[in-house]
């Protein structure tokens, strides 16, 4: 019984999913902001630590450098989910969290930055508390010197659950921002708490930006 519900969870129920949601993102207007920027970086052989909140994580669009991106799952059956819905976006993955396999886990990644991945974290995951900073993103930008960047998204009608990442999808028929922002270098560990001010401040701003028509927007 226990495998039947496991195969349910993690391999029908990603698939459903993968498959609702790129109807559902058909409906959507994208708005691009910034996602070029990394081309900069690549061009130089320069990787990139991205982090995007774990709450809007679904609705994160594949880039034009998605294969070439290691994303951080946690070493769970959640994550089992979410590596097969991912890796029908052409993701690559690390396995663990803060909690289980967190230094391995980071190793992995350290490794990854090493051989050119852009790495993927969600930096308040898997189990939060919503929009705060654990500090493994930042130890792996201050160890490699690699900058930051933040991959927020955000939509003018947006759908949002009673779960702890406060966990949202756009409606349909919505228009959807992607916004990159950054290079954020760090310095020392005292960052943390910058980083995720800034990150939230930005969050903050972008969804105000969403409530305006995007034809109203300078760049736009």
């Amino acid at each position: 019984m226990k495998s039947i519900k496991r195969f349910l969870k993690v391999v029908l129920l990603p698939d459903l999913v993968y498959l609702i949601v790129r109807l559902w993102l058909k409906t959507e207007k994208f708005i691009y902001v910034n996602l070029s920027a990394p081309d900069y970086y690549h061009k130089k052989g320069q990787p990139l630590i991205v982090l995007s909140w774990h709450g809007r994580i679904i609705f994160v669009p594949p880039t034009p450098w998605s294969n070439r991106v290691k994303i951080l799952v946690s070493a769970s059956e959640d994550g089992d989910m979410l590596m097969r819905y991912l890796s029908k976006f052409g993701y690559e993955f690390v396995r663990g969290s803060s909690r289980r396999g967190g230094e391995q886990a980071k190793e992995l990644l350290y490794r990854a930055l090493l051989e050119g991945y852009d790495i993927f974290i969600t930096p308040d995951g898997p189990t939060g508390p919503s929009h705060r900073f654990k500090p493994g993103a930042v130890e792996l930008a201050l160890k490699t010197g690699v900058p930051i960047f933040f991959l927020l998204v955000t939509t003018n009608r947006p759908v949002e659950f009673n779960t702890w990442d406060r966990f949202c999808i756009p409606a349909p028929f919505s228009r959807v921002y992607v916004f990159l922002f950054g290079p954020y270098y760090v310095k020392n560990m005292d960052d943390v708490n910058f980083l995720e001010k800034e990150m939230t401040r930005l969050e903050r701003e972008i969804d105000w930006i969403a409530g305006r028509r995007g034809d109203d927007l300078p760049g736009f």
